[in-house]
């Protein structure tokens, strides 16, 4: 909401509206007076922490749910977690929201891991992450998108650059940002449902774009008439039509739909929120500085606990003006201040600690995404040489052939018999399959003799007596942690048999540290977690 308050000043011509709508147009939901809505809003102050345990509650079983689940199941409830944290707890949002990509990625699941990314860039912003939040969103181009996705990215679009075009704080950057906010509105209109809620909103957005100013705010003023006065969608529009009224030089009409909006934000459990402090803002305008202190007083606090480090920074600048007047009018309110500066100071200290987190999270994607390239190249090369070994088996299996042809017409079967009943050839194949197997493998995961001794008794660990060649044992444990568990398969790769590859495992198992888990352990070697 902050975006579009500053967002006036920007595009001016863009949000100065007629004044043809004034108090007695109002929906019946609405407060019949700006005393009435300030006495609303009071109320749902006092009443703010119920709303934010029901919302506690919510995320709470939401949670305790998805623990119960398998992975595949958890991943819908991972949005709804972050979806409900949005605008309640953004470092908490953060956080569900990108386990929730790393989750989707592990199950392969492109489709959810996509649409985590993007919310995950549409919360950076208000964390201070401008570049992050810009080129994760542009990481993700339109012809990248999943069908099903598409509605979200434009969405998120249209969220991230109107707030960066509000906040942002080089006049060329915004105008570009606002550009680009204008595109995915566009989008979102021709693909949402005619006549929906969101249809009509961003329908609105379209006509104060193109100055058809009186149809914005008649489809606003009609949208808050159908809407429960406890959604984000009517707080929103509330706050819009407060914008345009506070520059239509109305400032009643301006400080009774932020009034409204402050209200709704409360009944919703948004702590993620501008309307608050804007109402406070425009009432320390007025003189009635109780009401403007506790205002922005409750939308600092608010700031703070849902983490939203930009939000903390732009309420705290109107602070050392309300306080001074403050200090001026009565000076018993000295004490107050004091407190004041004392959660301001605890405000600071939490936005630094924020600041802190988010990079330490970039720190952690960038490490994962060099561990993903290692990754690519490993399997790359393992592909190359399983085609190395197709060629070769196929090479000697014309070889075979020809030598097989040339007995039969020399009349040499018996010599040819002879040669397949000793198996010479087949031990020949397996040494070569060996020899490209191990040279592979050890290539792959270079270090992966040393982690399996870390798992054995210190007088039981395995020696290689040649580089890069691997014994049985380790060739059985290797194959294991290519995910290759069936012994029959293993014999047959092997050439040995089916006891022996048993008679094997048995012998490896006993010289564990840790039998019972040593397959698992064995798994995890040179994983990328």
């Amino acid at each position: 909401m902050q975006a579009f308050t500053r967002l006036r000043h920007i595009l001016l011509p863009l949000l100065m509206c007629y004044t043809s709508i004034a108090f007695s147009a109002r929906a019946a939901q609405l407060p019949g007076s700006l005393d009435n809505a300030l006495k609303e809003l009071d109320q749902a102050i006092e009443q703010r922490d119920k709303y934010f345990s029901v919302k506690q509650g919510r995320i709470d079983s939401l949670k305790t749910r998805a623990a119960s689940m398998q992975p595949v199941n958890r991943i819908k409830l991972m949005r709804q977690i972050g979806d409900e944290y949005h605008h309640f707890n953004v470092d908490s949002a953060l956080k569900y929201y990108h386990s929730g990509a790393q989750l989707a990625q592990q199950l392969n699941r492109t489709s959810e891991e996509q649409q985590f990314r993007l919310l995950w860039a549409s919360l950076l912003p208000i964390k201070g992450a401008v570049f992050e939040a810009i080129a994760t969103f542009d990481s993700i181009p339109a012809q990248d998108v999943f069908p099903e996705n598409q509605t979200l990215r434009y969405k998120v679009g249209n969220q991230l650059f109107f707030y960066l075009a509000g906040n942002y704080p080089i006049r060329e950057s915004q105008n570009r940002f606002a550009r680009r906010a204008m595109l995915y509105t566009d989008s979102l209109v021709s693909l949402l449902p005619a006549g929906g809620d969101d249809t009509r909103f961003f329908e609105a957005e379209l006509y104060f774009m193109n100055g058809e100013r009186q149809l914005a705010v008649a489809i606003l003023s009609e949208l808050l008439e159908k809407l429960p006065n406890d959604s984000r969608l009517f707080a929103h529009t509330a706050s819009i039509l407060a914008d345009y009224y506070s520059g239509s030089n109305h400032p009643e009409d301006a400080l009774f739909y932020k009034a409204v909006a402050a209200a709704a934000d409360i009944r919703s459990a948004t702590r993620e929120e501008t309307a608050l402090h804007s109402a406070g803002v425009m009432l320390y305008d007025r003189g009635d500085l109780d009401r403007a202190y506790a205002y922005v007083i409750n939308s600092l606090s608010n700031a703070v606990s849902s983490g939203a480090a930009v939000r903390a920074m732009q309420t705290a600048e109107s602070l050392p003006i309300i306080g001074q007047s403050f200090r001026k009018s009565d000076k018993r309110k000295v004490t107050f201040l004091m407190w004041l500066i004392v959660v301001l100071v605890v405000a600071l200290g939490s936005i630094l600690a924020m600041m802190f987190y988010v990079k330490k999270e970039m720190r952690k994607l960038q490490s994962m995404k060099e561990q993903l390239n290692v990754a690519n190249r490993m399997k790359e090369s393992f592909i190359s040489q399983f085609l190395s070994l197709c060629s070769i088996y196929m090479e000697k299996l014309e070889e075979f052939n020809r030598l097989a042809s040339r007995k039969i017409k020399a009349g040499q079967v018996e010599d040819l018999y002879q040669l397949l009943k000793f198996g010479k050839m087949v031990e020949e194949q397996n040494l070569l399959f060996c020899e490209i197997f191990d040279n592979a493998f050890v290539h792959i995961y270079p270090t992966f003799v040393e982690e399996v001794n870390r798992l054995l008794e210190s007088d039981k660990q395995f020696t290689l007596t040649q580089p890069n060649k691997l014994n049985t044992e380790l060739r059985i444990l290797a194959f294991m942690r290519l995910g290759v568990d069936d012994s029959s398969q293993i014999s047959r790769f092997l050439g040995l048999s089916l006891n022996t590859i048993y008679t094997y495992r048995n012998k490896i198992k006993s010289k564990a540290r840790r039998r019972d888990t040593f397959e698992r352990d064995i798994m995890q070697i040179a994983q990328i977690s």
